[in-house]
């Protein structure tokens, strides 16, 4: 029977200037559930992974928690960075072994399982952090404390320093170029939840004041505390932009009445998305499994077109699981008034009437 020593979450133990780590008590349920929807509601692949590589860095996961935010990534690639990251913070290594079922390659099953051996013949219980002041490194302005905020809000609560300060890192490290750096800076902001102190921060980054007041214009209304965006003019020190960026707040300010939280309103599965999703199920050997991959996908993407829901019909062999995933997809489905047109992909009239009546119903 295995058996934990249930101490804390965390053992520390000072070591000539660092901090020792062990992991004991994975994070309470409604964290990770909660965590778990952050991860799952991202659109961008990029986004989803730096966010699940950070969660496992700075958190305690069991093995089960670890295979369920696996199971959210299309390629196995990715999965298997997501693996690596979190295998050293798994509170129950001795079950690390399920977490293999979430790959659809065996090679790559092959690849994580050299790795875990590695770690164990190594010894490699513990994580090693550096303390550090993390404020050190952001430029000289004034940030406003959204912890004192009760005013008009864009999202539900800025994401933690720690999250942050990673992705703020990586950002500033990055070798893309100064226009594709604010792209990415602006798909970052729109599909999480950070302080006006946060988005200046990120903002920074950048060099060019064009790209400065382009990246704050597009992620305003996503500001936790969007009363104290006007501390953001501070990133502006041409007067024109600064005025730009007033009467682009002012403007805004006037008709904004009630707390308000942005959805992507462009969400989109990419065709590169479609590819490594059909790919996973068709790896599946059976339409069971088919099945659960199937809407494991659909869910963690959530808005699928009607030709996109029809590819992934075509995948599988029976008749009762295309009508079951047909269901299943409607929910998610972005143009519900041409869901008929699924009924394309049926070979008998009685499934054909029954998900019509499905849809009816709903």
């Amino acid at each position: 029977m295995k058996r934990l020593l249930l101490l804390s979450a965390f053992v520390l133990v000072s070591l000539t200037g660092f901090a020792q780590t062990v992991c004991t008590i994975p994070v309470s349920n409604t964290f990770f559930q909660r965590e778990y929807g952050t991860i799952s509601g991202n659109y961008n692949t990029t986004s989803k992974l730096t966010y699940a590589i950070n969660l496992a860095n700075t958190n305690c996961l069991s093995s089960s928690q670890v295979k369920q935010i696996t199971l959210l990534f299309f390629a196995d690639q990715d999965k298997l960075e997501f693996c690596k990251a979190a295998y050293k913070n798994t509170v129950d290594k001795e079950n690390f072994y399920d977490v293999y079922d979430a790959f659809a390659y065996f090679s790559t099953v092959f690849r994580l399982h050299d790795y875990v051996i590695l770690q164990r013949s190594q010894n490699i219980t513990t994580n090693t952090y550096t303390t550090t002041t993390v404020t050190s490194d952001y430029p000289v302005y004034f940030y406003p404390d959204y912890s004192a905020y009760f005013g008009v809000t864009g999202c539900n609560y800025p994401i933690d320093e720690t999250t942050f300060y990673n992705t703020y890192n990586m950002q500033k490290m990055s070798k893309l170029s100064e226009n594709s750096k604010a792209i990415a800076i602006k798909d970052f902001i729109n599909m999480n939840c950070l302080s006006t102190a946060q988005i200046m921060k990120l903002t920074s980054i950048l060099q060019m004041e064009t790209n400065r007041l382009d990246v704050l214009k597009s992620v305003y209304l996503r500001a936790f505390d969007r009363g104290n965006f006007s501390y953001a003019d501070q990133l502006l020190p041409t007067a024109t932009y600064k005025l730009d960026f007033t009467n682009f707040i002012k403007g805004n300010t006037t008709t904004t009445t009630t707390t308000t939280i942005v959805t992507n309103n462009n969400c989109t599965v990419t065709t590169t998305d479609m590819t490594d999703l059909k790919n996973t199920i068709n790896n599946s050997s059976f339409d069971n499994t088919k099945m659960t991959v199937g809407k494991q996908a659909i869910s963690a993407k959530k808005c699928f077109t009607v030709a996109q829901i029809k590819e992934i019909l075509g995948l599988y062999s029976f008749e009762s699981s295309k009508l079951e995933m047909a269901k299943y997809s409607y929910d998610y489905c972005i143009d519900k008034s041409n869901y008929y047109q699924v009924n394309d992909v049926f070979s008998f009239t009685s499934s054909k009437d029954e998900l019509t009546k499905y849809v009816q119903g709903r």
